[in-house]
């Protein structure tokens, strides 16, 4: 079985990036004092200034096994640290379980991570884990109003199956399709790469969590990478990891778009540099 491998190309920079949401999820040994007001409060003075917006919610969960669900519902905590309101636009949220930086304006790699160095640092002061369980990052892109219009145009005919428009034979499938959304798992050496891309009908989506409907048809680009392996907690490894994953990610990105995919969005004079 063969993996990704190949160095991603050069950052083309987007002035009308579709990218809407990013997130890099930490996932860590359950840590009751997580729980506890005032363990938390340390947290909170370590990000204060950055996130000074404190929301603090109670959910309900499930236990799930197989098509079971196990014993009464169980509450989880959510602690919500955002950048401003009443809409955030960066935002920790913090639980017994896990740890989540999240953005809707995105603007660089290296803003994301030093953005990142400072929650994991924060975590680690308060809590020390000790050890990483899962990391995860998560690049959500959707294309709608004009710019869905003639999208497959720009897009690698190889990703498109039949809403490609070269191909003739599957033509009646094409045009009568009104929500086609492919899905692939991939390997990469640096861990695995879930991808799904395709066009939503109006008011539609794919994930409610990241992403909300739109009035007219959409198109999406999402990209979770993720490894399970065991780290020890610290900022350093947690921080390459984000930024190698990061990478990876955008090698496939380009992988799926055509060239004129970055012209569209923006990136002209980008491209016509590399």
């Amino acid at each position: 079985m063969g993996k990704l491998n190949e160095k991603a190309p050069q950052e083309v920079a987007l002035s009308r990036a579709p990218l809407v949401k990013v997130l890099c999820q930490v996932r860590f040994p359950l840590q009751l004092s997580i729980r506890s007001d005032d363990a938390v409060a340390q947290f909170q003075s370590e990000l204060r200034s950055e996130y000074p917006f404190l929301n603090k919610e109670v959910v309900h969960s499930f236990r799930v096994e197989g098509a079971n669900v196990q014993g009464a519902p169980e509450n989880a905590i959510l602690w919500r640290f955002d950048d401003q309101k009443p809409e955030f636009v960066w935002r920790v949220t913090l639980t017994t379980e896990f740890v989540t930086l999240e953005t809707n304006s995105y603007s660089s790699r290296e803003d994301f991570v030093s953005r990142l160095a400072a929650v994991i640092r924060a975590v680690d002061k308060s809590f020390s884990p000790g050890v990483a369980l899962r990391i995860g990052v998560r690049y959500v892109n959707h294309i709608h109003g004009e710019d869905v219009l003639g999208i497959e145009q720009h897009i690698n005919a190889s990703v498109l199956g039949i809403l490609s428009p070269d191909a003739d034979d599957s033509g009646p499938l094409r045009d009568a399709a009104v929500h086609s959304v492919s899905e692939a798992m991939f390997n990469a050496e640096e861990g695995r790469l879930q991808a799904r891309w395709g066009k939503l009908p109006a008011r539609t989506t794919h994930d409610p969590a990241v992403l909300k409907p739109v009035d007219g048809e959409s198109w999406i680009f999402d990209f979770d990478m993720f490894t399970q392996e065991n780290l020890q907690f610290e900022e350093k490894n947690i921080t390459e990891i984000c930024e190698i994953f990061s990478e990876r990610v955008y090698y496939v990105f380009r992988l799926m778009v055509e060239e004129s995919f970055l012209v569209k969005f923006g990136g002209h004079d980008a491209v016509a540099s590399e």
